[in-house]
């Protein structure tokens, strides 16, 4: 299988919360990097839904608008259910705090 990811992904369930016009969702990750990350859920958003996430990074916490890029059903029997994310929105701020979590051993 030929990656594409321009970002190596670090293997980290950190809390995402979904801001939705129902409230808020709360995911986990199964992994992070700077440029994206794969949220598990049984009920993964349609390819192309816009998120506001709030991403808890230890005692950090940041805001990324993320995009689904990629969808896995719970009917796949390989890993979990879930949907792959690009960050297409993010403040230098939060960035430089995404940065420092991922280069952390």
């Amino acid at each position: 299988m030929n990656d594409k990811r321009a970002y190596p992904r670090k293997v980290v369930v950190v809390r995402i919360d979904d801001r939705t016009e129902f409230g808020i969702l709360t995911h986990t990750t199964e992994n992070l990097s700077r440029q994206g990350m794969f949220i598990t859920t049984d009920a993964p958003y349609p390819e192309g839904t816009t998120l506001d996430l709030t991403i808890a990074l230890g005692k950090n916490k940041i805001n990324v608008q993320g995009r689904v890029v990629w969808r896995k059903s719970a009917d796949n029997s390989h890993g979990s259910s879930g949907m792959g994310v690009v960050i297409i929105e993010i403040s230098p701020e939060d960035q430089e705090i995404l940065d420092e979590f991922l280069n952390r051993d």
